[in-house]
Formats: structure tokens, C-alpha cells, sequence
């Protein structure tokens, strides 16, 4: 979920997140910060720290810092320290959650993002991470709950409807997936994502001319994505078109697309 980290971070450039104002060393470091020289800007977040133990600010952007470079378990160990410092500031729980979810640690994701609910009931943002945790475990019902409160605060957000969707589609109720989808589509105008999704539910629902017209459309505007290739094959057989579906199933596997070879073995005699 790397755009969970692009959406967390953005918030750091408000210095009130972190309930004090930057000194001269983290300033200093603000600029490493921008260059991207994260070892830079660890070495003057550890000066400031030395020099106020108590700077949670620090804490805060020399875990932001280390999280760049990989260093999760540093990241964790600083927001740890910050939260320890100010419990109530919802920002470090975010913050952490996104490291925790770096690590595969979606127990811990979900707990620390929960907590920045808890603080902070209005942050949409954090609806949307928990949100995306709840897809990537498969907790969809939940997803859509969160989701649909991201929808209530910010409807025009162009991502939440591809997302909704998807755990929709998990739940399989294909017509909301589907009707998601299209207003992904209607906000994402030439984005193929959830045109070829559109098409998967509308084969669920044995729309298989309209499956096939959004798999067309997808592969317009993706032609190097096999599974479009495949999930047309598939739709065509349905329609009884096997030349049609055996060339599809062959452009999947000229794209490296293993599945098709074995659907093509098969249908393809």
C-alpha cells in the first residue's frame, strides 16, 4: 500500500500535526528532508533529540526519515517515543500504521490506525488507510463501512470508488461493484483499472458482450496487461466465439500470462 504512505506524509508539512513548531535543527532538517538525503536528515533529528530528549517533532521526522530508508524496526522504535511523549496526538498512530503495514503487520496496521480514528473521528484519511487495510486482509464488509464514511466526508475523492469496488466485488455483489466502478470510471476518465474490474463483474453477472466491450476498451489503454487478454478469452467462450478466445488466450501467453496456457490446452485443441 504505498499510497497510504504518499497520503501520511503529505500531512507533515503541517507542523501543528505534531503539536510544536520546528527548531533551527529540524528545519535543517526539513531541507535534508526535500533533497531526499534521509541519512542527513536522521543525523540532524539525533542532534535535535540530544539536545531536547522530549522533541517529538524529531521523533517524528527521523522515523519518517528512516521509513525512506527501509529502516522499519528504527521507524517503529521513533514513533513509539513520540506517542510516548504525546498519547492523544493521533498523527504518530497513523504515521506508525503505515510502517506496520510496510512490515506486513496488519494486526498491528489496524490497531494503530483504529487508535487514530479514535482520536481523530473527522480525518478521512484515515478512514481511507483503514479501509485499504481491510481490503489487503480480506475484511471487506468492514472495508465498505469505512469506505462509505470516507465517501459521506469527501464524495468527489477519485480514488474511493475503485477501492469500494473492489470490496464489493469481494462480497460479491457484482451489480455494486459494477456501478462503482462506472463512477470510478466517470472520475478517472482513460484510467483502465477499473474498466477491465467492470468487465470481471460484468462476466460475474453474465454480461458477456458488455464484459468483453469494457475488456476491449482496457486493452486499448493497457495492451501489455494479459489478464485483460485472458478475462476476454474467457467471456468469448461463453459467447461460443473459440477462435476468438483461443487468439485472445494466445496474446496472454505471448504477455507471459501462465493461466492462459493452461485454459488454452484445454479449449484450444
Amino acid at each position: 500500500m504505498k499510497q497510504l504512505i504518499v497520503l501520511l506524509c503529505a500531512c507533515t508539512l503541517m507542523n501543528s500535526s505534531y503539536g510544536q513548531a520546528p527548531n533551527d535543527n529540524n528545519r535543517l532538517g526539513l531541507a535534508k528532508m526535500a533533497q531526499r538525503d534521509y541519512a542527513g536528515a536522521i543525523a540532524v533529528y539525533t542532534k535535535a533529540i540530544e539536545k531536547d530528549p522530549r522533541d517529538m517533532y524529531a521523533y517524528s521526522k527521523r522515523a519518517e526519515a528512516k521509513n525512506y530508508l527501509k529502516d522499519y524496526d528504527g521507524a517503529i522504535a521513533d514513533y513509539s517515543k513520540a506517542i510516548e511523549l504525546n498519547p492523544k496526538r493521533a498523527f504518530y498512530y497513523s504515521s506508525r500504521s503505515a510502517v506496520k503495514d510496510n512490515m506486513k503487520d496488519y494486526a498491528g496496521a489496524l490497531a494503530d490506525i483504529s487508535k487514530a480514528i479514535e482520536l481523530n473521528p473527522d480525518q478521512q484519511e484515515y478512514y481511507f488507510a483503514r479501509g485499504n487495510l481491510e481490503n489487503t486482509t480480506k475484511d471487506f464488509k468492514s472495508a465498505i463501512a469505512d469506505f462509505d464514511k470516507v465517501i459521506s466526508i469527501k464524495p468527489d475523492d477519485k480514488d474511493i470508488y475503485y477501492l469500494r469496488g473492489a470490496a464489493l466485488f469481494g462480497i460479491q455483489d457484482y451489480a455494486g461493484a459494477a456501478a462503482d466502478f462506472t463512477k470510478d470510471i466517470s472520475l478517472n476518465v482513460n484510467d483502465p483499472r477499473s474498466i477491465g474490474l467492470r468487465g470481471n463483474a460484468k462476466f460475474e453477472m453474465k454480461d458477456y458482450e458488455g464484459a468483453i466491450a469494457d475488456f476491449s476498451r482496457a486493452i486499448e489503454l493497457s495492451p501489455k496487461t494479459s489478464d485483460n487478454y485472458l478475462f476476454r478469452g474467457e467471456s468469448k467462450l461463453r459467447l461460443s466465439d473459440k477462435a476468438g478466445a483461443c487468439a485472445d488466450f494466445q496474446k496472454a501467453i505471448d504477455l507471459g500470462n501462465s493461466e492462459a496456457r493452461n485454459i488454452m490446452a484445454v479449449q484450444c485443441k
